[in-house]
């Protein structure tokens, strides 16, 4: 499991969903299946998952 330190967004736990909403443009799809990976291991929000889900399949549809 990655470690914050290793995730493309810099002080990620402090980050709200309002942040990382507004982030959200800036990411890959592998970039956004990472925090997935450790928004699951960690605070798990699914409110936040889903977010990220949607993102990736935004990207996926073009």
């Amino acid at each position: 499991m990655a470690a914050a330190a290793d995730l493309p967004l810099a002080n990620y736990d402090e980050l709200t969903v309002a942040s990382l909403r507004a982030r959200l443009r800036n990411l890959s799809a592998d970039q956004l299946g990472q925090l997935i990976e450790y928004e699951k291991g960690h605070a798990a929000r699914p409110d936040v998952i889903t977010m990220f889900e949607r993102r990736i399949d935004k990207i996926s549809e073009g």
